[in-house]
């Protein structure tokens, strides 16, 4: 399983779905979208805005990010629940905070199970599934009213 945590405003959600869907292509895993802790302490007001893309919109469960966090934390119940990872291995996450904001080639190497935190802002990460991410990007639904006439406007303009 690739786990996303996304934050920030659209650019940066945009980046870190395409790096998460490169891995989970890669390594045909399921790819799900932890939208819960990202957006705790934004003091933009950032929130969850890639539901207007023809995503993969798999929403991970808040109850399970908890479980991955005791999990991480050295506690006792942690530790209890570290116990059960040879049991069921989709708890053993390998957790991968971005370190630089320069491209990292060792990010994409083979993983079973990874939680991805980070902005991930190259387009190396994701250029050998372009025409996934493409499609993927484009709009749901078709534009009306007041977005239909700046789209047309921005049409005619040089820019």
């Amino acid at each position: 399983m690739v786990i996303v945590k996304l934050k920030g405003g659209l650019g940066n959600q945009l980046f870190q779905y395409a790096v998460g869907r490169r891995l989970a292509f890669d390594n045909n895993l399921p790819l799900k979208l932890d939208i819960s802790t990202g957006f705790e302490n934004c003091f933009y007001k950032c929130r969850y805005s890639l539901s207007y893309f023809n995503i993969i919109e798999d929403i991970i469960s808040p109850k399970y990010l908890k479980i991955i966090k005791y999990i991480q934390t050295q506690s006792i119940m942690g530790k209890l629940i570290s116990l059960t990872k040879p049991l069921i291995p989709f708890l053993a996450l390998e957790e991968i905070v971005e370190s630089s904001y320069s491209f990292d080639n060792n990010l994409l190497r083979p993983y079973k199970n990874i939680y991805l935190d980070g902005y991930w802002q190259s387009e190396k990460y994701f250029k050998n599934i372009e025409n996934i991410i493409r499609r993927e990007f484009l709009l749901k639904y078709h534009l009306a009213g007041k977005n239909l006439s700046i789209a047309e406007k921005m049409k005619k303009s040089n820019s």
